[in-house]
């Protein structure tokens, strides 16, 4: 993957090349360390005027949309280039060259991602079993390293 600079941008009406370059090292790190809280004003902006993304009213209802880990998944999923055929990121020409940057970041990212949002899923999954056996008086005995095989006791 291409790490970008400055001269990879071309500004237009809305938005300098500065302020598409700073959008861009915001957007790589908020995908990157897997946290949208790192979104600052100068993305939410880009994100919200030449993304398509609504803007669930101000930065902070954009960060709690996107802030749990399947919903963040749903935000990366949007900037995956064959799930975006009829996005308007994709067609906006003035802001192609930012937007077609976001989408390499998240299509070297997404398959950790989906793997992290998989793990957090087992993960509660598991937490309401044991909840429901200790409600209903059982233990569940955790997995046997030869084999993924749980008992209920």
């Amino acid at each position: 993957m291409k790490d970008y600079s400055i001269s990879d941008f071309e500004t237009v009406q809305f938005l300098t090349a500065v302020q598409k370059f700073k959008a861009y090292k915001k957007f790589k790190s908020v995908i990157k360390k897997r946290d949208i809280n790192l979104m600052d004003k100068n993305l939410y902006q880009h994100l919200n005027l030449h993304c398509g993304y609504i803007a669930h009213y101000d930065i902070n209802g954009f960060r709690a949309t996107y802030e749990d880990p399947h919903d963040f998944l749903r935000f990366c999923n949007y900037f995956i280039k064959h799930n975006s055929k009829n996005a308007m990121w994709g067609v906006m020409a003035e802001y192609r060259d930012i937007n077609y940057a976001m989408s390499e970041i998240v299509e070297q990212h997404i398959d950790g991602i989906r793997q992290e949002v998989e793990g957090y899923q087992n993960k509660q999954e598991l937490d309401l079993l044991h909840r429901l056996a200790e409600k209903h008086g059982f233990r569940i005995e955790e997995p046997v390293k030869a084999g993924k095989r749980m008992m209920l006791l």
